[in-house]
């Protein structure tokens, strides 16, 4: 397999694997995620599945986001994009009841912004797009859990649900997954400024996980990675112009 970049992050291949359960583990004790059993457990006995947050094919032209950017002269930022896409900073859990794992891929073709939009109507009572997507052979009863599971447990508000299942708290990034997350995505800028989300997100993540030692490396280590962030922004910044320039990496 051709080596992408060199990373202190190692690449995981599947967000239900065991080398991801064992980060899930320290990433939601405080939820009681059971990770030994299948499917993994957590709060009041709730199946839930491993989800990769942010999926964009770059220049493959049988994904919707992917194929509006050529890949030409680009490699030196997508590659690490392609490589921390493939790490525990863009793997999180998700609750199976309901389909909500199903929900998130198939609303706005897997867009995370698009998911916490969906998210932030749910917690103002337009609950259809969360409620009533997703996978379609299953019973109401199921969709009644996953109504009772967001109501309850620590995950009455759209920021709350973002704070717990993805780590770290931040209304100003969530409002601006909600604004992005309501608009299609159609133009190398709208791309862009998605993409610039993303690494935002990453670089949070990032910062979070170090505090709460869910990862653990040396200070040269964490300037590589914050390395490979910037290197990102400035790829995206200089190939996709027009971008959002209120978005700010650090």
């Amino acid at each position: 397999m051709e080596k992408q970049i060199d990373s202190p992050l190692e690449k995981i291949e599947t967000d239900n694997g065991e080398e991801a359960k064992k980060y899930y583990k320290k990433m939601y004790g405080d939820l009681g995620i059971e990770i030994q059993k299948k499917p993994m457990k957590i709060l009041d006995n709730y199946d839930v599945s491993g989800d990769k947050i942010i999926n964009v094919k770059m220049g493959d032209r049988n994904d919707v986001l992917g194929s509006i950017i050529d890949r030409k002269d680009k490699e030196a930022w997508i590659k690490p994009f392609e490589h921390y896409s493939l790490t525990i900073l863009n793997y999180s859990i998700l609750p199976q009841a309901g389909g909500m794992n199903n929900t998130k891929r198939y609303l706005g073709n897997d867009r995370f912004d698009t998911f916490i939009y969906a998210l932030s109507k749910y917690y103002v009572g337009e609950d259809a797009l969360i409620l009533n997507s997703g996978a379609q052979r299953r019973d109401i009863s199921k969709c009644k859990k996953l109504d009772n599971l967001l109501q309850g447990s620590g995950f009455e508000t759209v920021y709350n649900f973002f704070a717990q299942i993805y780590g770290f708290s931040d209304p100003l990034l969530v409002n601006s997954m909600i604004k992005s997350g309501s608009k299609a995505i159609m133009t190398e800028k709208d791309l862009g400024n998605y993409l610039k989300l993303a690494v935002i997100f990453w670089n949070k993540r990032f910062d979070s996980m170090l505090d709460q030692n869910v990862i653990e490396l040396s200070k040269s280590d964490k300037r590589i990675v914050y390395d490979h962030f910037n290197a990102m922004w400035a790829g995206i910044e200089k190939d996709l112009p027009g971008t959002d320039t209120t978005l700010k990496l650090f």
